[in-house]
C-alpha cells in the first residue's frame, strides 16, 4: 500500500497554499487511520484529540460507514465530543442543501458552531450521537448479498 500520508497530501494539495514539506510538518501529532475496502485505501481519518478530518481518495468504492462510526465512537468515548471543519465551498447553493461533506456531518448529528473565512466548524456530543444512532445498534446492516 502507498504511504497513507502521501495519499492524504495528494488529496489535500489542490486546496492548499503550502508545500508538501510544510503539510507533513502540520501532520505532526495527528493520528492517521486508513480505511480500506478489499485492500484498497478508500479514505483516511486524521485525529488529534477530539478533532478529526476525513480525506477521501475518490476510488469510487463505497464509504465504509460502520468503520467510520466505530472510529468516531472512540473519539466521543475518550473526549465526550468531536469537532470537525468542512470547507465553505462544499456548501452548494444553500446551507440547508449543502454538499456531501455537510450532509454527512448533519446525518451524524453534528451542529454548526461557527465559521471562518474557509470553513464551517461543527460539534457533536456523545449523547446526541448515541441517541441518534441507537437504532443502528439494533438493526442489521442492509447490504446486498455477495
Amino acid at each position: 500500500m502507498a504511504d497513507i500520508r502521501e495519499l492524504v497530501w495528494q488529496e489535500a494539495a489542490p486546496m492548499l497554499f503550502i508545500s508538501r514539506e510544510q503539510y507533513f510538518g502540520h501532520l505532526e501529532g495527528w493520528d492517521i487511520h486508513p480505511f480500506e475496502v478489499d485492500g484498497e485505501p478508500v479514505f483516511a481519518m486524521l485525529i488529534k484529540g477530539p478533532e478529526f478530518h476525513l480525506s477521501t481518495f475518490h476510488t469510487g468504492r463505497r464509504f465504509p460507514l460502520k468503520e467510520f462510526m466505530d472510529r468516531l465512537r472512540v473519539i466521543l468515548d475518550e473526549h465526550g465530543h468531536a469537532t470537525t471543519r468542512t470547507p465553505l465551498y462544499d456548501l452548494g447553493d444553500t446551507v440547508e442543501a449543502g454538499g456531501p461533506q455537510h450532509r454527512l456531518n448533519r446525518r451524524f448529528g453534528f451542529v454548526e458552531i461557527g465559521r471562518d473565512q474557509y470553513d464551517v466548524h461543527y460539534w457533536l456530543d456523545r449523547e446526541t450521537f448515541m441517541r441518534r444512532h441507537q437504532r443502528l445498534e439494533k438493526e442489521p446492516c442492509q447490504q446486498p448479498p455477495l
